[in-house]
């Protein structure tokens, strides 16, 4: 060892046993755990927030997936029992397209 590291040695150890140094510790962590157990339970409370709106964002989304696939299929119902209105009521709506978009 040398004569530097063991003078760092001795300061660590010194300041440990010193009295002064000990009460600040012991303050700081009380003072650490007070604040950790007002604090936990507001975490706990976000926490369980964000995960109530994860669950109904999820139940909306798949909602909303239902939903899409109903009407996916009404339409192509509508498709198979009428293909000439389907047909007209395509090109009508390519026709308002794109006299919309020449106009834009």
């Amino acid at each position: 060892m040398t004569m530097e590291t063991t003078r760092s040695e001795a300061a660590v150890g010194g300041a440990a046993r010193d009295p002064i140094v000990e009460r600040a510790a012991s303050s700081a962590h009380q003072a650490v755990d007070k604040v950790a157990a007002k604090v936990n339970p507001a975490v706990e409370r976000a926490r369980a927030v964000a995960q109530n709106s994860a669950d109904t964002l999820h139940a909306k989304l798949d909602d909303l997936s239902s939903v899409r696939e109903e009407w996916a299929e009404s339409c192509r119902s509508y498709v198979r029992e009428r293909p000439l209105t389907a047909l007209g009521v395509a090109v009508l709506a390519g026709f308002l397209l794109s006299r919309w978009i020449r106009t834009s």
